[in-house]
């Protein structure tokens, strides 16, 4: 094998790895899910920090929303104690709660697939200073990709976003890296789609972590009442869960119910339709703790919805001691 098929090679089999892990994320809304997501993003730059984003915004990039958010650290990268760098728990947690308050994205809203660096695509100069870029200000973190696509076309504005930044201080994206960004985002946009949906997902449609775990169950073939026994919990309750798993996935019978959960019969266009209908007030407003409740994130119980009104700066803002990075 000569030089340069190495590093060919080994881009290969890293987009087939991250292809496969695509590929088995939950084919329902997890409330954990785009975290998942993340963390199978974590090979494309290593050590890198994946932060996935879906929002909606006007034409001109304003006006935005955050539907859903998720986050995955570096591995194998010491950030504190002899370092001096700060703790990955607080990194995470400044910008989930800067995500929270994003009102622009920095650019127009994309109507088809886009892939680049956000320097580049915020204009280069001080862009840590303007729409996404203000998720990475004080953060270790140097040159950042992004993709960026629609997510469906029942709701225009309504984009994934992927953000891969680089963990390292002056790091730059090695060849081949934006590359499998491009050939891995649309996978997940569709894996998304099947999951979350085309329509904005409310408090209605993700799934709690009780609901998953019943689901998992029932999917291996257990029994509402072995199933209660399992999760020493009354088959009265289990039973609930099975009826809430029922509605929020559409589906009229287990068989379907099962289907569903395994990714072989998404959510349809008349199902869609159907629960976009029966909850169009709240896509239009949500209550602030309906969006709290869908920030898929292991650090929901930390990071509370700013009440109407209130524009208090983030905690994570005021004492998390990060020094600003150069990139």
């Amino acid at each position: 094998m000569t030089q340069n098929a190495a590093p060919k090679h080994d881009t290969l089999r890293t987009a087939v790895e991250i292809t496969s892990s695509v590929c088995r994320l939950p084919a329902v809304a997890t409330l954990d899910w785009l975290d998942r997501a993340a963390a199978m993003l974590r090979p494309i730059a290593a050590p890198s920090r994946i932060c996935l984003l879906i929002v909606h915004a006007g034409r001109d990039g304003r006006g935005v929303t955050l539907e859903a958010a998720g986050y995955a650290g570096p591995t194998g990268l010491r950030l504190n104690g002899a370092t001096g760098g700060p703790d990955e728990a607080s990194v995470e947690l400044t910008v989930r709660s800067r995500a929270e308050r994003i009102t622009e994205l920095g650019f127009e809203t994309p109507d088809q697939p886009m892939l680049g660096t956000l320097q580049s695509v915020l204009g280069g100069g001080d862009w840590r200073t303007r729409g996404l870029g203000t998720l990475w200000q004080g953060v270790p973190a140097s040159e950042v990709l992004i993709a960026a696509e629609p997510l469906g076309d029942t709701e225009p504005g309504r984009i994934l976003v992927t953000l891969v930044a680089l963990a390292e201080s002056g790091a730059e994206a090695k060849p081949g890296e934006l590359d499998l960004l491009g050939v891995i985002n649309p996978l997940l946009v569709n894996r998304a789609l099947v999951a979350i949906g085309s329509a904005r997902a409310t408090s209605s449609r993700w799934l709690t972590a009780r609901e998953q775990e019943v689901l998992d169950l029932l999917v291996v073939g257990k029994s509402v009442r072995v199933i209660a026994e399992e999760l020493q919990r009354s088959p009265h309750t289990v039973h609930d869960h099975v009826k809430s798993l029922h509605r929020k996935l559409h589906a009229s019978s287990r068989g379907e119910l099962v289907a569903k959960a395994l990714g072989h019969s998404p959510l349809t266009t008349a199902e869609t339709g159907t629960d976009q209908t029966a909850t169009s007030s709240q896509t239009t407003e949500l209550k602030p703790e309906e969006v709290a409740e869908v920030r898929t994130t292991t650090a929901a119980t930390r990071l509370r919805a700013t009440p109407a009104g209130e524009n208090n700066p983030s905690r994570a803002d005021r004492g998390i001691g990060i020094e600003s990075t150069q990139g």
